[in-house]
């Protein structure tokens, strides 16, 4: 009785915070399913609501917009003010249960400040992105805020605390199986080891980015291995530099500047001018760069100046010399935004400072943390109390398993020895019969056979699993899950799903009642992972099928053993498990 209570007082405090989530429309219902795979047609879902947005409630308004930011990017974040979107966040801060959403709306107005060269407010609002990130496990956006925060740390000539975010944002890429942002990762810490000089750790780190993009393909080797190339160019390493242009593909050398740049640098380095003017001639003529042409510019004029043409040096002194002005006073601006921003920041901490002291007066906090206080000492309660229920549950069923096999069995091997022995005495009364009556010898052969026939029923009985296999393995509904042209195209929503789990049911009659008794609160994922399993479906398969990787597949599956069975087992025994059920 006293539990009953208790969960009615729980229900009672959580109900305020119980909120009804409006159904969205339709387009925007196609927009979040296609959102990963098909950005573009995700904005034209979106973009269709436009005209009509405005009539729909609040909560499906600040949610099209995060969804139209997402699907559109940096293009789209431009056409939203600031305003707009600290109000999106307002919004989402005081939703209960919208965690996923503020940490989307957190991550969309810190990139739109950093933008706007406001970095104190953008790295506060990172900042909490994170936090919630971390809280929820989203590795994919953990790993992207943690490179903002990165960026935000080199624009402010923090290169200690830049230095600090990259394990943090790799750590996160890796886990995510996001093999380029790893990638970008370390060619990041490269760059500050670039800026501060340290040789050998550039080129560590920029071969750890040049190894994994191998992994990932020919686009992002050489998205690499140009910027590897001309940053070893520009410190000297003559050999390491000229092993790196021999991996570069021959024909993409002229339409690359770096490249280009670098190669001219080696002919530099080794005294062969003719061919280092040509490699700059080459790189000044792609699309203009002005860092890299004041570069260039300065080193035609000392090539002329070293082969004595005067007159071409000074003419490319002097270009050198116009470019860069005109980087100093680039660099004059961003020295100018970065005391603005520190001004800035230091004005809001004081403003906060005082609302915090504010705060502490008031006495509503302290009632506060007693209510949430024994709010959360309630569901511990709660909680502790429903795993032991939930543990002894699942110790019954895991018996009750293992007693109906074993009583299958014993029966099954009783019946055999029983009518074995009838069958001796009845061939002995046969053949004592055979002289004597012919109509009783005809009725005891007839006893034989119809125990012979049972017999053999059993042992089909007993063999019966691996013909049930045969016979689902040769359905359609199967080969149509065999085929892996079928495995990219089948969302998890598919009336297959259902097709595969009625003719696994005819099959195996009990393997469905008997997986949901030991295991009633299955997901949707994990219900699929043990129809496949039970299809002998690859893991290669399923990973397609499930739209997931081949790590998660396996997860998925020791997973599911660890909760049926309370011990630790790995996907092998879970398969040998759903094969035997």
């Amino acid at each position: 009785m006293k539990y009953h209570i208790l969960f009615i007082i729980i229900l009672v405090l959580l109900s305020p915070s119980c909120s009804h989530k409006p159904d969205y429309p339709l387009a925007m219902q196609q927009a979040i399913h296609c959102m990963k795979q098909s950005p573009d047609s995700a904005r034209l879902y979106l973009a269709s609501l436009d005209s009509i947005i405005m009539q729909e409630p609040e909560e499906t308004r600040m949610y099209h917009l995060l969804l139209k930011i997402k699907a559109g990017g940096r293009k789209e974040l431009a056409n939203v003010s600031d305003s707009l979107m600290a109000r999106v966040v307002d919004y989402y801060e005081h939703q209960e249960g919208e965690d996923e959403k503020l940490l989307m709306a957190y991550y969309y107005l810190g990139w739109m400040y950093r933008n706007m060269g406001d970095s104190p407010n953008s790295l506060v609002v990172f900042q909490k992105a994170a936090e919630i990130g971390e809280r929820l496990q989203r590795y994919d956006m953990l790993g992207r805020i943690y490179e903002q925060i990165y960026y935000i740390y080199v624009f402010q000539g923090l290169y200690s605390e830049a230095l600090e975010m990259i394990p943090k944002a790799k750590y996160n890429y890796l886990v995510d199986g996001d093999m380029e942002g790893a990638m970008f990762a370390c060619r990041n810490k490269a760059r500050i080891f670039d800026r501060i000089g340290e040789k050998d750790s550039l080129v560590t780190y920029y071969q750890q980015a040049y190894e994994i993009a191998f992994v990932i393909g020919e686009t992002a080797q050489g998205h690499i291995l140009n910027e590897y190339i001309s940053v070893c160019a520009e410190h000297g390493l003559a050999r390491k530099t000229e092993e790196l242009l021999n991996q570069f593909p021959a024909e993409l050398i002229e339409k690359d500047r770096l490249v280009l740049k670098a190669q001219g640098l080696l002919h530099f380095y080794n005294h062969r001018y003719d061919l280092a003017i040509c490699c700059f001639q080459k790189a000044i003529q792609l699309k203009p760069h002005i860092y890299d042409d004041c570069d260039i510019y300065k080193l035609l004029s000392e090539i002329k100046e070293k082969t004595g043409d005067y007159q071409q040096a000074y003419h490319y002194a002097r270009k050198s010399l116009a470019l860069k002005d005109s980087i100093a006073n680039i660099t004059k601006t961003e020295a100018v935004d970065r005391v603005r921003s520190l001004y800035n920041y230091n004005h809001i901490q004081k403003q906060n400072r005082q609302l915090q002291l504010d705060d502490a007066r008031n006495e509503k906090f302290i009632y506060m943390f007693i209510l949430i206080s024994w709010t959360l000492l309630t569901l511990l309660v709660s909680l502790y109390f429903y795993y032991r229920r939930h543990k002894k549950m699942s110790s019954k069923r895991e018996a009750y398993l293992l007693q109906l096999k074993k009583e299958q069995e014993q029966n099954s091997l009783a019946t055999l020895e029983q009518n074995q022995r009838q069958i001796d005495d009845l061939t002995a009364q046969l053949q004592l019969a055979e002289s004597r009556n012919e109509q009783i010898c005809q009725q005891l052969q007839s006893q034989k056979e119809a125990l012979e026939m049972s017999n053999r029923k059993i042992q089909l009985n007993l063999d019966g699993k691996t013909l049930s296999e045969q016979v689902l393995l040769k359905s359609e509904i199967a080969q149509w899950f065999t085929q892996e042209r079928n495995w990219e195209v089948l969302p998890q929503s598919s009336e297959k799903w259902l097709e595969l789990e009625k003719e696994i049911e005819q099959c195996f009659p009990n393997f469905i009642s008997q997986l949901r008794f030991l295991y009633p609160n299955m997901s949707l994922q994990e219900w699929h992972t043990c129809l496949l399993v039970k299809l002998k479906i690859p893991v290669k398969g399923m990973a397609k099928l499930l739209s997931c990787t081949k790590s998660s597949v396996s997860n998925i599956r020791s997973r599911l053993y660890k909760k049926i069975f309370k011990e630790e087992g790995g996907a092998e025994s879970f398969d040998k498990f759903i094969a035997d059920l």
